[in-house]
Order: structure tokens, then C-alpha cells, then sequence
């Protein structure tokens, strides 16, 4: 889950490290992570309790104790969050075919990029 960061507001932390469990195997570059998972811890919370309540908004507002309208107020804005997360995406996955048509990023690198981009890890 990506947090601001705390020097710079308006900026977002991204991962660029991964280690195992078992601490013996790290994985160090660019980590792209799907849309969902770039939300905020409040937007990834909503989101799992909504799952676990089987999309049943009424009982969704009741676990969080508040109105429907107010639920519905956060969906919406989470809805756009993630909406703009996509757009990041799709403008990303312009960015590298613009630099493969260039000849500065080589097919196969771009495709591993854009499929990574799409699939998330």
C-alpha cells in the first residue's frame, strides 16, 4: 500500500524493494503494483470490507457505521482515485510504445514493461 510521502505531500512512495519471508532473497528496480494496491490504506480498507460483505452496500454502511449517502460519498471517491491510477497506467504504457517506435527502448524490454504494467506482479 503506498502512503505520501512525508517530505513531500504531494508526491507518492512507491516500492522499489522486495525481500522474502524467509529474508534470504531481495528483489531491487522499479515495482509496478496494480491500481488498487496503489489506493490509500482507507480506500484498501473500504474496498476489502465491501468484498467481504459481498458488495452489499447496506451492510457495508452499517460495518463502518455511517449513512448510505456518506458510503456512497467514498465509493464515489475512491472510484475516481483508482479511475485516475488507470489513467496513469494507460499513459505509461503510451510513453513506452512512444519510445519503442523512437528506437530507444527495445521491443522486447517495452512488451516485458507494458505486460508488466497490465498484469500487475
Amino acid at each position: 500500500m503506498l502512503t505520501t510521502c512525508p517530505l513531500c505531500p504531494d508526491k507518492k512512495m512507491t516500492v522499489s524493494r522486495m525481500t522474502c519471508e524467509c529474508g534470504r532473497l531481495h528483489v531491487e528496480g522499479e515495482v509496478h503494483l496494480p491500481p488498487l494496491a496503489r489506493l490509500g490504506a482507507d480506500d484498501c480498507r473500504l474496498a476489502e470490507e465491501l468484498i467481504l460483505c459481498s458488495g452489499n452496500l447496506k451492510t457495508l454502511a452499517a460495518r463502518f457505521d455511517i449513512t448510505y449517502p456518506t458510503l456512497r460519498k467514498r465509493l464515489n471517491s475512491m472510484i475516481e482515485r483508482l479511475q485516475k491510477e488507470r489513467q496513469r497506467d494507460q499513459e505509461k504504457i503510451k510513453g513506452i510504445l512512444s519510445q519503442m517506435e523512437a528506437g530507444d527502448l527495445e521491443p522486447e524490454e517495452g512488451v516485458k514493461r507494458i505486460e508488466d504494467i497490465k498484469h500487475g506482479l
